[in-house]
């Protein structure tokens, strides 16, 4: 149920994450997540950052897959 949505396209596509509902949101260091966040919370919803971003989910060898929509 991801959907890739680059930052810098948020706000004009936030039509397209439907109602506002708990997410959690993740970049390579965590910069570009936290301005996510800051557009996500501003439209209703409830914002996680994903603890230590992609970097530490990569270093701790946790599943990765990537489904076309």
């Amino acid at each position: 149920g991801a959907v890739l949505v680059p930052h810098d396209e948020l706000e004009k596509r936030i039509g397209e994450l439907g109602a506002p509902r708990p997410v959690v949101v993740y970049c390579k260091s965590g910069r570009r997540a936290g301005i996510a966040e800051e557009v996500l919370t501003q439209h209703g919803f409830s914002v996680t950052l994903l603890d230590g971003s992609w970097q530490a989910w990569q270093a701790a060898k946790l599943p990765e897959s990537v489904m076309a929509r």
